[in-house]
C-alpha cells in the first residue's frame, strides 16, 4: 500500500508531497491540474514505464534536466522508501524489490475502446491482462508474432512466384502449437472472468453477462486447424497475410443480452470496461499479487445511483485512486485530496 508520495520537476507538478490512504482516495480538482500526472507517477512506481510518454525524458517538467518520484510503501508492519529518478540519460529505479509484486491497474477514458472498438482493441486488453496472470504467456505471444512474420514472408514469395507453398509446412506446426495455447489460456481466462464480471455487473444494476470468443483456428466445432489452414490458403497468398490464428480473433460481450459494442450506450461501455478492470484486479489479488486501481475520471457519465453502486464495489478493494473533475458528493465519504489546495502549498 502505497504511505504518501512526493514528486519533484514530474510533469506539471515542481513539488508535491501528499499523504495517502488504503481504500478510495479521490483526488479531486478542475481540468489541467494534474490529477492523471499523478496517476502516472503511481503507474510508473509500479509498472516500470509511463503510460502515455514514449520517452522517458518526457515526464520532466518543462525547463528542468530532472524528475523524481519519492514514495513510501506499507508492507505489513514495515514502511520502505522506493524512488525513480528520470533525466536525458534515462530512469533509475532504488528501493526496495518488492515493488515488483505490486500492480498498478489503471483505467484511462479511452479504454472504453476495450468494449467500442475493433477486434484487436478487444485483443490487445485481454493479452496484457494474461501477461500479468499467467507466466510465459507473453513469450508464446511473442513467438506466435515471429511465427506469422515468418509466414507472411513465404505468403507474398508464393504469390510472386519465388517460393512455394511446401515452405509453409514448418510455418503452419509452429502456428497451430502456438496458437493453439494462445486460445487455450485465452478462454480459460475468460471462464473465470465471466464469473467475476457477472457478480460486478449485477451489483452496478445488470442482470445477465455472456462472453463471445471466435476462434479463426476453430472455425467450426468440428472442424481441424489443418483443415482451416488449407480451405484458407488461397485468399491467404492473394492477400500475402496469415489470416487464421489468435491475432485474428474476436471476443464479444453482450450484457443484459445486448452487443455491448453496438447495442449499448457510453455510460454501459464505460461499466462494462471498469467491470473487466475489477474482475482482473479480483484475479491478481487471488494468485497473492498486489494491485493499486488507478481509476481516471470513472464517474463520468455514470448518474447519482450508478456512481454510489460503483463506489461501493470499490470499497472492498485495497487501494484505489480516482479523479474526479467537478467534485460529485459522493466522493466525500472517502479520502478526498484536494489538487488545488495541494498546488498552493
Amino acid at each position: 500500500m502505497l504511505k504518501g508520495i512526493t514528486l519533484r520537476n514530474f510533469r506539471n507538478f515542481s513539488t508535491l508531497d501528499i499523504p495517502l490512504r488504503s481504500g478510495i482516495n479521490a483526488l479531486v480538482g478542475r481540468n489541467g491540474l494534474g490529477k492523471t500526472n499523478f496517476l502516472e507517477a503511481i503507474f510508473v512506481l509500479c509498472e516500470g514505464k509511463p503510460i502515455r510518454a514514449r520517452k522517458w525524458v518526457e515526464l520532466i517538467k518543462k525547463g528542468e534536466s530532472e524528475a523524481e518520484i519519492v514514495a513510501l510503501f506499507k508492507r505489513g508492519e514495515n514502511t520502505y522508501s522506493y524512488s525513480v529518478r528520470v533525466d536525458e540519460n534515462g530512469v533509475d529505479h532504488r528501493g526496495y524489490p518488492f515493488i515488483k509484486r505490486t500492480h498498478a491497474l489503471v483505467n484511462l477514458p479511452d479504454d472504453v475502446t476495450f468494449i467500442k472498438g475493433g477486434p484487436e482493441e478487444r485483443r490487445r486488453e485481454l493479452d496484457l491482462s494474461l501477461s500479468r496472470i499467467k507466466p510465459g504467456y507473453s513469450c508464446d505471444l511473442t513467438d506466435f508474432l515471429r511465427v506469422v512474420r515468418q509466414r507472411n514472408e513465404v505468403l507474398r514469395g508464393i504469390k510472386a512466384g519465388e517460393r512455394t507453398a511446401r515452405e509453409l509446412e514448418h510455418w503452419n506446426v509452429m502456428l497451430v502449437e502456438i496458437g493453439e495455447r494462445i486460445t487455450r489460456d485465452r478462454l480459460q481466462l475468460l471462464e473465470e472472468v465471466r464469473d467475476k464480471m457477472g457478480k460486478t455487473l449485477m451489483r452496478l444494476g445488470r442482470s445477465t453477462l455472456r462472453i463471445r470468443y471466435y476462434s479463426t483456428l476453430r472455425a467450426t466445432r468440428d472442424a481441424k486447424p489443418k483443415d482451416v489452414l488449407e480451405r484458407m490458403l488461397a485468399a491467404e497468398i492473394r492477400r500475402g497475410q496469415t489470416l487464421v490464428g489468435p491475432h485474428r480473433d474476436e471476443i464479444i460481450f453482450e450484457v443484459d443480452g445486448r452487443n455491448t459494442r453496438r447495442e449499448s450506450s457510453q455510460g454501459e461501455q464505460k461499466l462494462t470496461t471498469l467491470a473487466w478492470k475489477l474482475a482482473i484486479e479480483e484475479m491478481l489479488r487471488e494468485r497473492g499479487e498486489e494491485v493499486i486501481l488507478l481509476l481516471d475520471d470513472c464517474l463520468s457519465e455514470l448518474d447519482d445511483n450508478h456512481a454510489d453502486l460503483l463506489l461501493s464495489t470499490l470499497e472492498e478493494r485495497n487501494q484505489v485512486f480516482v479523479t474526479d473533475a467537478v467534485g460529485r458528493r459522493q466522493l466525500y465519504g472517502y479520502h478526498v485530496l484536494n489538487m488545488e489546495e495541494y498546488l498552493r502549498t
